[in-house]
This record gives C-alpha cells, structure tokens and sequence, in this order.
C-alpha cells in the first residue's frame, strides 16, 4: 500500500485557523504559527468574556430583584404610617 501523506490535512488546518485571524494586524493574520496562537489567546479570552458577561447579568438582575423588594416594603410601610 502506498502511504497517505497529511498535506491536505494540514492545509485545512492551517487555512481554518488563519481564517480566524482575518483581521489581525502584521504576521498574526499571515504567518500559521503567530496566528495560531493569536487565536487560542482570542479563544480564551472570549470564553472568558460570556461567563463574565452571564456573572454580571446575574448580579444585576440581582440587584433589581432586591431593589423591588425593597421599595415594596417601603410601600407598605408608607401605607400603614398613612394608616391605609
């Protein structure tokens, strides 16, 4: 049998991740091996930014749910000092 060689392969890989670097400036969005670490670091970083982006969604839903609560009390009382 005649050996299978990964060319192919690799050059999809290397087009997928430089496809993710459209935009980058310099080498990042040229060269395999800048942009390949270019976009791990993106990868990452993004990961990173929705689960930063879900912790403040909840802290300030949160928040509005306490801030209503709150003002509920505060009408309550101003209904009993009015004596309603």
């Amino acid at each position: 049998m005649a050996r299978i060689k990964g060319g192919l392969n690799a050059k999809k890989k290397h087009n997928r991740v430089l496809k993710l670097a459209k935009g980058y400036r310099g080498a990042r969005s040229n060269q395999y091996r800048v942009a390949k670490q270019s976009v791990m670091r993106a990868l990452t970083t993004a990961y990173a930014g929705r689960k930063e982006r879900k912790r403040q969604f909840r802290q300030l839903c949160k928040n509005q749910c306490s801030s209503k609560i709150k003002r509920s009390f505060i009408q309550q009382d101003d209904l009993r000092i009015k004596g309603c």
